[in-house]
């Protein structure tokens, strides 16, 4: 009689995808993090003044700047929704996904925004607001403004959750009770800096068992 035939323990499917899946989320989050980059960097550093003169001379760039970024941050939070084996969830809201991770995820995530040295020198830009009224459109409404807003973490990823869906769809805005989120891109970017770090791990892990060799983007 022949070698009797090994059998090997099946894997179930989900636990087959997941590492591709999480490898295509975290990916795609650093290349939409990288795509935001160029206009941050060319607003970094500048007065409110100045950085709003950068603006109005680049609409584009700070409309794309906004919509990747974001989508950066909620594809890092999804792709640590999935480290923790939770299942995704189908929204857009920055805020809604960071609260729906493990306190203790967010603790560490916490620790390490709250490590990372952020603040500017007074006078610099770390905001930008950009307002679009139609010509026959009703009276803009604008958000009340805070003297010391609250830059921590869930704060800022909480102000900016509608940010992907607004300014992608900045076009239509100008109706009534439409508020443009702000660009707070000096603490997102931050947030999302970390938040690479965080899931980067994981990456590298995997990367590392398929002997690619390859390095995770900083």
């Amino acid at each position: 009689m022949g070698k009797a035939r090994r059998n090997k323990k099946p894997q179930p499917k989900q636990q087959r995808l997941w590492a591709g899946e999480f490898l295509l989320v975290f990916l795609s989050a650093d290349a939409f993090r990288a795509c935001s980059r160029p206009f941050r960097q060319k607003v970094a550093g500048l007065s409110i003044d100045a950085a709003i003169a950068k603006a109005i001379k680049d609409f584009g760039g700070l409309v794309a700047s906004a919509t990747t970024l974001a989508l950066s941050v909620e594809l890092y939070l999804k792709a640590l929704r999935m480290v923790m084996g939770l299942a995704p969830i189908r929204t857009h809201a920055l805020g809604e996904l960071y609260a729906d991770l493990p306190q203790d995820l967010r603790q560490s995530v916490e620790a390490a925004y709250e490590a990372t040295p952020k603040p500017p020198p007074a006078g610099e830009a770390i905001a930008l607001d950009l307002s679009i009224t139609r010509k026959d459109g009703p009276e803009e409404v604008r958000p009340p403004k805070t003297v010391k807003p609250d830059q921590s973490l869930a704060s800022v990823l909480q102000r900016s959750s509608a940010l992907f869906e607004t300014w992608r769809y900045l076009y239509e805005a100008g109706e009534l009770g439409k508020v443009n989120p702000r660009y707070e891109f000096h603490y997102l970017g931050v947030a999302a800096d970390v938040l690479h770090a965080h899931a980067g791990q994981v990456a590298q892990g995997i990367r590392g068992t398929r002997g690619t060799g390859e390095s995770t983007t900083s």
